[in-house]
């Protein structure tokens, strides 16, 4: 059996009738019908009844239908996907990412596309602090738990980060307990451009305004300063796993849940270039990998 034919008698029965098949395809009538003559000659067998106004299949023709279309749409899905794997993206691509976020497993995400990418060529670059103004990025990757004013700008949320308060144990002073909205009362390890400290009271968002002692930009050192009693921290639970293990930090109870972050990806198209297409799908499933692991 001609797989041409058979694909083009799927058309046909989608389109309705012969004429408007070839209208589409941009092909003869004649040549069309043609193709239907020698389909039924293959098969030994009447596929469709021509002479009626509306195309009418022959039971022969129903089964053949029937069973076709969804082999012909997984075909050309495989044609589209070979076509993919051999159109390799290609160009400069420039992302930005934020220097306190998992650093270690950024630069691991970049090896890992540059492997599998050879044709594009990958600048990083980190900020500090603030999200900068995209400008010529392609993408820009946020981690926030407030709301972002990039209005023109795709935003795709990748995961969600539980964070909480913690400070070391001579800080709390035996009650890690504390109001929410007596925190602008304490001692403060806060990051630059921080004013606000968000938390969740169902699905709402409550602001707490903050004025850090210390103001560091990486998690890290926020962490050391927790440890040395230098105030309360704001963390992700993961990075802290360790210190609150051994002791040297106590999560700070408070009466509302701290409002968790999130990992934004920005770009600037809605219909993206190949090159930004693959880096989305790329972090999507390195993300995906990376949380199973947290």
């Amino acid at each position: 059996m001609n797989l041409d034919h058979v694909k083009r008698f799927v058309y046909v029965v989608n389109a309705g009738s012969l004429t408007s098949a070839a209208r589409k395809l941009g092909v003869p009538k004649s040549s069309l019908s043609r193709q239907m003559n020698l389909l039924e000659q293959e098969l030994s067998t009447k596929l469709m009844i021509r002479g009626s106004r509306q195309l009418e299949l022959t039971e022969a023709g129903e089964l053949l239908f029937n069973q076709a279309q969804d082999l012909i749409l997984g075909l050309d899905e495989v044609e589209d996907n070979i076509a993919h794997l051999i159109t390799q993206p290609s160009g400069t691509l420039r992302v930005q990412t934020p220097s306190e976020f998992m650093s270690d497993e950024i630069a691991q995400l970049a090896v890992e596309f540059a492997q599998n990418y050879p044709k594009i060529q990958l600048c990083l670059n980190q900020y500090p602090g603030a999200v900068p103004s995209p400008g010529d990025m392609d993408i820009t990757i946020v981690n926030h738990d407030f709301q972002l004013a990039f209005n023109d700008l795709i935003a795709r949320p990748l995961m969600s980060i539980p964070q909480s308060l913690y400070c070391s144990p001579h800080c709390a002073q035996g009650t890690p307990n504390i109001e929410f909205d007596a925190l602008s009362q304490k001692q403060l390890i806060t990051q630059p451009g921080e004013q606000y400290w968000y938390f969740r009271e169902q699905n709402n968002r409550l602001s707490i305004p903050v004025n850090g002692r210390l103001i560091l930009n990486s998690p890290e050192m926020r962490i050391i300063a927790a440890i040395r009693g230098m105030g309360i921290a704001k963390l992700p639970d993961y990075l802290v796993q360790h210190a609150v293990k051994h002791g040297s930090l106590i999560k700070v109870r408070t009466s509302l849940p701290v409002w968790a972050e999130t990992v934004t990806l920005l770009y600037k198209h809605r219909q993206p270039p190949r090159k930004i297409q693959v880096f989305i799908e790329f972090v999507q499933n390195f993300i995906g990998r990376m949380q199973s692991r947290l």
